[in-house]
C-alpha cells in the first residue's frame, strides 16, 4: 500500500486481534533502522497501550542481553526489534547459553510477527540477510504468522506467496493528497499531473546542487514549514542546515519574532537541552534557535525526541534529515 495509507494501522489491527484471540501470546514487530524502530514504538504504545498490552523496544544491535524478556512479570506482550536484534535472539535460542532457555520460551509464546519495510528483502545490501533470517524463522518457527508491510514493493503476490499461505492486501491509491515537483537542471519547475509532467515556471538554476537547495528552502512561504531535506550522509544533512543558516542570517530574527512567547520558551528549552548533551561549543543549539536543525543517527537519542517534538509543533523551518 502506498505511503500514508494505514499500513501501520492495519499492522496494529492484526496485533491486537492475535493477542485478543492468544491468551499469553507476543507478538514482535521488526523495524528495519534504529530510528524507525523508535517511531514505530511511540505509535503502537498509544495504540495498543490503551488496550492494557506493553510495547518495549528491546534493542537494535547483536546485543545479547534478554533483561526485557526474562522476568516473567514485565515481559512485553509485543516487541520492537531490528532484524539484527531478532537474529541474536533466534541464535542465543539454538545454542547453549544459560539464556537459551528463557528466549526459547519467549519465541514459543510468539503468534505473530510484523516485517515492516519487506521491499528491503530485494536490496543488494541488506536484502539476502533480511531473506535468510525470513527462511530461518519460517524453518524454526513454523506456527509463526508473518505480515510483511511495503509501500514500494513491486512482485506483492509471489513474496506473500512465499511468506504464507494468506493472499497479499494490495492497492495502487494514497489516500492523503500530495503536490509533486521537478526542478530541473534547465530550470524548469514541472508539476506531475497524473502520467504527464507540466512545466510551471522557469528559475534558473545554479552549479552547485546544494545552492540551489539552499535558496529554495528561503522562498517558501510560512505555512510549508518546516520543510524536510534528506541527505544521503551525516555530513551533508549537517553542512546543508548550516549554510541555510548562514544564506540569511535576518530570516532567523525575522522567523523568531512570528513566534509566542510560549513556543518561543519551547525552542530556547530545546536549544539548551542540547547545549548540555553536547556541550557549549557545538552548532545544533544555534541552529535551534534559528529555527533549523539536522536529524541522524549520530545524535542522541533525547535530542531525537526533542527534534522530533519540535518538527511536530511546526518550530522549526526546516529539518534537514538522512534518508
Amino acid at each position: 500500500l502506498p505511503t500514508s495509507s494505514g499500513k501501520t494501522l492495519l499492522a496494529e489491527f492484526r496485533i491486537a486481534a492475535e493477542l485478543e484471540r492468544r491468551e499469553g501470546s507476543r507478538a514482535i514487530y521488526v523495524a528495519p533502522y534504529r530510528l524507525l524502530a523508535r517511531q514505530v514504538e511511540k505509535g503502537l504504545r498509544e495504540g495498543l497501550g490503551r488496550l492494557g498490552y506493553r510495547v518495549a523496544d528491546i534493542g537494535t544491535d547483536f546485543d545479547l542481553s534478554i533483561d526485557d524478556i526474562a522476568n516473567e512479570e514485565r515481559v512485553p506482550d509485543v516487541v520492537i526489534v531490528t532484524p539484527e536484534r531478532l537474529d541474536a535472539l533466534v541464535r542465543v535460542a539454538d545454542s547453549q547459553e544459560p539464556e537459551a532457555t528463557q528466549v526459547t520460551e519467549f519465541l514459543n509464546r510468539v503468534s505473530i510477527v510484523v516485517f515492516d519495510e519487506i521491499h528491503l528483502v530485494g536490496r543488494p545490501s541488506r536484502g539476502m540477510k533480511l531473506e535468510l533470517l525470513l527462511t530461518r524463522l519460517r524453518l524454526r518457527f513454523p506456527s509463526w504468522q508473518v505480515l510483511g508491510l511495503s509501500g514500494v514493493i513491486g512482485n506483492t503476490p509471489s513474496l506473500a506467496a512465499w511468506l504464507g499461505p494468506k493472499p497479499a492486501i494490495y492497492g495502487g491509491r494514497r489516500p492523503t493528497g500530495a503536490v509533486e515537483m521537478r526542478w530541473r537542471t534547465d530550470g524548469a519547475i514541472e508539476q506531475k499531473v497524473g502520467s504527464r509532467s507540466v512545466r510551471v515556471k522557469n528559475v534558473p538554476r545554479h552549479s552547485i546542487a546544494t545552492d540551489d537547495a539552499v535558496r529554495l528552502i528561503l522562498r517558501l512561504a510560512r505555512d510549508l514549514q518546516p520543510a524536510l531535506v534528506v541527505e544521503n550522509t551525516k555530513p551533508s544533512a549537517e553542512g546543508i542546515a548550516r549554510k541555510i543558516v548562514a544564506a540569511d542570517p535576518e530570516a532567523c530574527l525575522r522567523w523568531r519574532a512570528t513566534l509566542t512567547p510560549a513556543r518561543l520558551r519551547r525552542v530556547n528549552e530545546a536549544a539548551e537541552e542540547a547545549r548540555d548533551t553536547l556541550g557549549a561549543y557545538h552548532d545544533l543549539p544555534d541552529l535551534i534557535q534559528a529555527g533549523m536543525s539536522y536529524h541522524h543517527a549520530g545524535l542522541p537519542a533525547n535530542l531525537l525526541r526533542t527534534i522530533e517534538e519540535l518538527v511536530e509543533a511546526r518550530l522549526l523551518r526546516a529539518l534537514c534529515a538522512t534518508t
